[in-house]
């Protein structure tokens, strides 16, 4: 419930920016829809720190509250070889020690303007996945106060030809969850011959079966919550 309350920051932040607290309908093809403007930037500046402020509280008491710890810690445990067996990506594998994060490895976008860690714990368990989050949470926040302090000018979108030549291409994005990947195909028309979606929660999905051998039925709910599942993501 603090995790909700502290949720409020940002979905004002967004509000502020595109009126919408989660739907905003922002991003587009060649850009963005809508400029940030000198008020957006200085609320958003007054607003990071109280958010950090936040996360830090909640990073202390998962770190030590033993209540949390003893209905998350060694429950739902997924090893390194399983991770790199069923190709999981994101703050799964993360937890589970694997040093792999898209903005860095093959930065996109401007990411490879911006400078950010990226956190790895090696419990591989509910305790270790939620910890990474709040981790990457605090790397967000950073990344953000970099961009606000090196946003250029100049025009926000550019247009996209309608028709694409014909051929192939595969594009990788760090989301929420882990790696994302789009697979299109064009046949030289407006409308793609070929899309193919491989979203992060299909491969933390498949994994539970593993996680829930031999677990109480009362941990079952903790162990879904783990992996973050999207079941919408993974119905492709």
């Amino acid at each position: 419930m603090y995790a909700w309350r502290d949720r409020e920051i940002v979905l004002q932040m967004m509000e502020d920016v595109s009126g919408g607290r989660v739907s905003h309908a922002i991003n587009m093809i060649g850009g963005v829809r809508k400029d940030l403007e000198p008020e957006h930037i200085e609320s958003m500046r007054m607003k990071l720190p109280e958010l950090l402020d936040r996360v830090r509280e909640l990073i202390e008491v998962l770190e030590h509250d033993r209540t949390f710890q003893a209905r998350t810690r060694g429950i739902g445990y997924l090893s390194l070889e399983d991770v790199k067996r069923f190709c999981v990506v994101g703050p799964v594998a993360r937890a589970s020690g694997l040093d792999m994060d898209i903005r860095r490895d093959q930065p996109y976008a401007r990411y490879s303007g911006v400078s950010f860690d990226v956190p790895i714990m090696r419990e591989g368990d509910i305790w270790a996945r939620a910890l990474i989050r709040l981790y990457e949470t605090i790397q967000s926040i950073n990344i953000c106060n970099q961009i606000l302090e090196k946003l250029p000018s100049g025009e926000i979108s550019s247009r996209a030809a309608r028709k694409v030549p014909p051929g192939e291409v595969v594009s990788r994005a760090e989301g929420p969850r882990g790696e994302v990947i789009y697979f299109i195909k064009s046949d030289g028309t407006q409308n793609p011959f070929r899309v193919k979606i491989r979203t992060p929660t299909l491969t933390a999905l498949i994994t539970l079966p593993q996680q829930l051998k031999g677990m109480q039925l009362a941990d079952v709910s903790a162990i879904i919550a783990g992996v973050d599942l999207c079941i919408a993501c993974a119905d492709r």
